[in-house]
């Protein structure tokens, strides 16, 4: 698959043209005979850009990473469902998804530690504290995702079913 190096190749352009065009396309500051080009030339290749390296190249992911602290979270709950329904609702259209982060631990504060050691780096986080949660294994996970420095929501559940 061709990446933006190669369209720069290909149509002896630098690289920072081919970028200015793929972030927006109606930008003045590449010609329009230009721009043409690179759009044929996206088409013909079928380029698709690559999401890892742009979020590299950018350190945002534009991924919100959802933790439920349960050794088994139940997806087909009706409460969590709707929740979890509002939460993309509002973060698809801004051009976030999400992602869900699993564990094999104990307890609830295991648990969430557990996620968020496995997903650093996540632009966000929304940790849902069930009712399998004490108030110290919440404590202790808003303290773990205090240290990311990235900014969290706390969503206190308590009628999740087992």
């Amino acid at each position: 698959m061709a990446n933006m190096k190669d369209i720069a190749d290909i149509l002896e352009i630098s690289k920072s043209t081919v970028s200015l065009y793929l972030k927006d396309p109606s930008t003045k500051r590449v010609g329009e005979k230009t721009k043409k080009k690179i759009h044929e030339l996206i088409d013909q290749l079928n380029y698709r850009p690559n999401i890892v390296a742009r979020n590299l190249s950018s350190s945002k992911t534009n991924v919100i990473c959802v933790m439920i602290p349960m050794e088994k979270p139940s997806f087909s709950d009706y409460f969590l469902g709707s929740l979890l329904s509002g939460l993309q609702s509002v973060l698809f259209p801004r051009g976030y998804s999400l992602i869900f982060s699993s564990s094999k631990k104990a307890s609830s504060s295991e648990i969430a530690k557990y996620q968020l050691d496995q997903s650093y780096g996540y632009d966000g986080y929304v940790l849902f504290s069930t009712r399998n949660c004490s108030l110290d294994d919440i404590k202790r996970n808003v303290e773990e995702l205090q240290k990311t420095n990235n900014p969290f929501v706390l969503v206190m559940v308590n009628e999740l079913h087992d």
